[in-house]
């Protein structure tokens, strides 16, 4: 009886000895074998062994642990202001109520003055720069999209998403670039928020609840904030700045959008020039203009009054429509779709655009994105694709994306750019030649553009084929160029709104009217935005966050309380990044191989473990490492050169940041100064303070490596 109730332990443990036996004690194996029960990353690995290696393992670790402490930080954890996530009902079309979980913003800045030091920091600094009184509140920002984890080719997009992004224009443009400094508001899932009465207008109305709340009212009572300093201040803003492509902004403010008739929603007589009707209607009265044309003040702008009076005529039309089909007052179902056509904005039950409590000057705070009106399947990218076809299809070989890429392989680029030989592959040039477009990410076409310049200019345009068609891309890329410059100060709205013009006109001349999509008119507003808020955002920074969302939800299979759980994720995920060093922060390393000898020399006194290597350091243009080519002070001069090594020294006293770099002089015959020449030299090395890195360059170099070509952007050529 004895061995018979043992049989299952000694079964087990012979088949453990047995596993062990047939791989000895390889180590080899086991390393490998980590994560294979349940899949993790390398990376993840790594770095999960060495936090334990640190910090030892947890007392209990459990999925229904870790679920408990979940819980315990984002609904239980009460300050000032409750929990960091709460939930809140909304009616569905049915009159049933679905429950939506929120990120409490309150709650959320709150916490973060309190425990997170470069965001305490942030903010210190923009209340001293801004201060926050009731006569000048700080300007939120709110920012919406959609996100779908899934596979792009499952047929059941489940888990496809909207997504609110918050922030405040006071943090400055240094800081809005940084993914930490925006709150994630709520990730709620399509196939429950187009259930609501108001459908995603209700949505929005949730997310501004949160901010200007029968309690808690940004506007009225503030948010009081407490930083580790001791210093308190209290936090008065309005909303200011509604951030989205058009899709998104229609969904959120009920206007017509891009699909409408009136397709703008910043112009009352804006129409589309080919539509759904026989005749285009600015064809059939001069109180409608085509979006085809290039001239701004030729369109009627809306302004914050003129939507309210909208919105009123929306609300007594549909009453009208509600009352008995005998009153003499009652229109039809048909005749309130046309008067929402003619208006260009759809009725909701949301009434968000009239609501006292919110304040919205919709006029005022709409703020269109440049990246999804250019690169983002935008004007850009489609006109590559256009322009190419057009030679393709005259079987011409004055232009070729196989020219193109060999013209790019001479070039160098930042170290922090993306990749573009991928865009060039025979599979890829096939499609695009074949769907007439260019498919790249935003970033891949930012990157890709100035080098796209300068191949029309020097290489194609000469050649005489096509030349109008050539030069409405160059226009269009001259257009990036500004748009690239305007988050540095430096570009003034009248220029701006110029090249955008200049555009317009060049690509109406070669291409028609009939090409011209919302998208054309939309630019022209650019420009007059940029006036209106002092400053333009592109979206960027919100497209690499979606990739914190699409982490927390991709694994999300169970779709019961799926917005919930994603939510809290995603919000324990940025209290512990906002935890750590951000602003600012770069990739360190320990000093290792010959650079170490040179470094000693430089630096006399030190030690190799003095010395921790840079890199991913912040600069304008990208992340600077070592070997890009940068520009810097020295000696009080601007000078260019090549980043050879950053390093940070450790002294008795304090500690040093320093770069090495080899320092450039000008070509004495370079007179170009969007493309100048410089001679290259290692001869002149100098140690700079690393806050005198300033911006990094794409370049191109010459066979003998003895002269450079250098790209210099908008904001730092000779003015």
């Amino acid at each position: 009886m004895y061995i018979q109730s043992h049989i299952g332990p000694i079964h087990l443990l012979y088949n453990i000895m047995a596993k062990r036996s047939s791989h000895g004690d390889d180590r080899a194996f086991e390393l490998v074998s980590l994560g294979r029960s349940s899949y993790a990353s390398h990376s993840a690995i790594s770095k999960l062994l060495a936090h334990i290696e640190k910090n030892g393992l947890p007392e209990t670790h459990s999925r229904s642990s870790q679920y408990r402490a979940r819980k315990e930080i984002c609904r239980k954890r009460e300050g000032d202001y409750g929990p960091m996530v709460v939930d809140t009902e909304l009616a569905l079309a049915s009159g049933e109520l679905q429950k939506f979980s929120m990120q409490n913003p309150f709650a959320w800045l709150q916490h973060n003055c309190m425990h997170s030091k470069d965001f305490a920091k942030i903010m210190q600094t923009a209340l001293n720069t801004y201060p926050c009184l009731p006569a000048s509140p700080w300007r939120l920002i709110i920012y919406q999209d959609g996100v779908d984890p899934s596979d792009g080719l499952a047929k059941n997009h489940s888990r496809k998403s909207a997504v609110y992004y918050w922030s405040f224009v006071e943090l400055g443009l240094r800081a809005l670039s940084k993914e930490e400094v925006w709150g994630v508001m709520t990730v709620s899932r399509y196939y429950e928020y187009t259930q609501l009465a108001g459908r995603h207008a209700s949505l929005f109305k949730a997310v501004l609840d949160q901010f200007f709340g029968e309690t808690h009212h940004f506007r009225k009572t503030g948010c009081a904030l407490k930083f580790p300093n001791g210093e308190r201040a209290l936090l008065i803003a309005e909303a200011s700045v509604l951030l989205a492509d058009l899709p998104a902004m229609s969904e959120c403010i009920s206007c017509k959008g891009h699909a409408g008739l009136m397709c703008c929603p910043g112009c009352v007589n804006c129409t589309q020039e080919v539509g759904k009707m026989a005749v285009p209607l600015h064809l059939l009265t001069d109180m409608a203009i085509s979006l085809a044309n290039t001239s701004y003040k030729d369109f009627t702008k809306h302004s914050d009054a003129s939507i309210r009076r909208v919105q009123e005529k929306l609300n007594a039309a549909h009453e009208r429509l509600l009352k008995p089909r005998g009153d003499p007052d009652h229109i039809t179902a048909e005749a309130f779709g046309e008067i929402e056509t003619v208006l260009g904005w759809n009725w909701s039950p949301c009434d968000i655009i009239l609501n006292r409590r919110f304040d919205l000057k919709i006029a005022s705070m709409l703020m269109f994105d440049g990246a999804h009106i250019y690169v983002h399947d935008g004007l850009a990218d489609n006109e590559i694709g256009m322009l190419m076809k057009k030679f393709h299809a005259a079987r011409s070989k004055n232009a070729s994306y196989h020219e193109l890429a060999h013209y790019l392989a001479g070039f160098t680029f930042p170290k922090n750019a993306p990749k573009l030989q991928h865009l060039f592959t025979d599979s890829a040039i096939k499609n695009n030649y074949k769907n007439g477009s260019f498919s790249c990410t935003g970033s891949e076409m930012l990157t890709l553009a100035p080098v796209l310049k300068r191949y029309l200019q020097n290489v194609v345009h000469p050649r005489g084929q096509f030349q109008e068609h050539v030069e409405s891309m160059i226009a269009v890329l001259e257009v990036l160029e500004w748009l690239q410059s305007v988050k540095t100060g430096t570009v003034h709205w009248k220029d701006l709104d110029k090249a955008i013009v200049k555009h317009l006109e060049l690509f109406k001349s070669c291409y028609g009217a009939s090409e011209f999509k919302p998208k054309h008119h939309y630019s022209l507003h650019l420009g007059p935005m940029l006036k209106h808020h002092g400053f333009l955002l592109m979206t960027f920074v919100h497209e690499r966050k979606h990739r914190l969302v699409v982490r927390y939800t991709r694994d999300r299979r169970n779709l019961k309380a799926w917005s919930a759980g994603a939510i809290e994720e995603i919000t324990c995920h940025q209290l512990w990044e906002l935890s750590e060093p951000f602003f600012g922060a770069c990739q360190l390393a320990k000093l290792r191989g010959i650079v170490t000898i040179p470094l000693l020399e430089m630096f006399p006194g030190t030690a190799a473990d003095d010395f921790t290597l840079l890199n991913g350091l912040n600069g304008n243009g990208g992340s600077i490492n070592a070997g890009d080519v940068i520009s810097c002070l020295h000696d009080g001069r601007p000078h260019l050169g090549q980043l050879l090594v950053a390093v940070g020294v450790q002294r008795a006293d304090n500690y040093e940041l320093h770069a090495i770099v080899a320092l450039w002089q000008a070509h004495p015959e370079s007179a170009d100064v969007s493309w100048p020449m410089y001679n290259v030299s290692a001869d002149n090395v100098a140690i700079v303070p690393l806050a005198q890195l300033d911006t990094v360059f794409l370049y191109r170099m010459s066979a003998d490596m003895s002269t450079c070509r250098v790209y210099m952007p908008l904001e730092v050529r000779p003015k």
